[in-house]
């Protein structure tokens, strides 16, 4: 699929396009919308500095996750979490490719705080 693909499904379906991989192409996702209430285990998905281990089981069950990062303040934007080390997390980040970056930084300031970096969802 591409981009242009994703752009049009949405603007026929009015669907945000996170909802493409599981209406589309029938892919198991799990997001934030499937957990309720707003105890830990749906703030968790705004991650911060105590989130490390949920983000490692998820990625060492075989899940991709699509997370929304700040590198500019005021503007988040899309990136693939593919892996972790104990150096930082694996992205595939449009602007800057492959890339590890520190779990300082990923994690960022959590839940709560403008500009936090958030999972979107998890696929599989």
């Amino acid at each position: 699929m591409t981009a242009e693909q994703v752009k049009a499904w949405r603007a026929e379906t009015r669907y945000h396009e996170t909802a493409y991989a599981r209406r589309v192409l029938g892919a198991e996702t799990r997001t934030f919308w499937d957990v309720y209430g707003d105890g830990p285990e749906r703030r968790i998905f705004w991650m911060g500095q105590g989130a490390q281990d949920w983000l490692r089981g998820w990625l060492a069950d075989g899940w991709v996750g699509h997370a929304q990062v700040f590198r500019i303040p005021e503007m988040g934007h899309a990136v693939a979490v593919l892996g972790a080390t104990g150096e930082g997390v694996l992205l595939m980040d449009p602007l800057s490719g492959h890339i590890t970056e520190p779990w300082e930084w990923f994690l960022g300031i959590g839940p709560g705080k403008h500009g936090c970096h958030f999972i979107e969802g998890w696929y599989r």
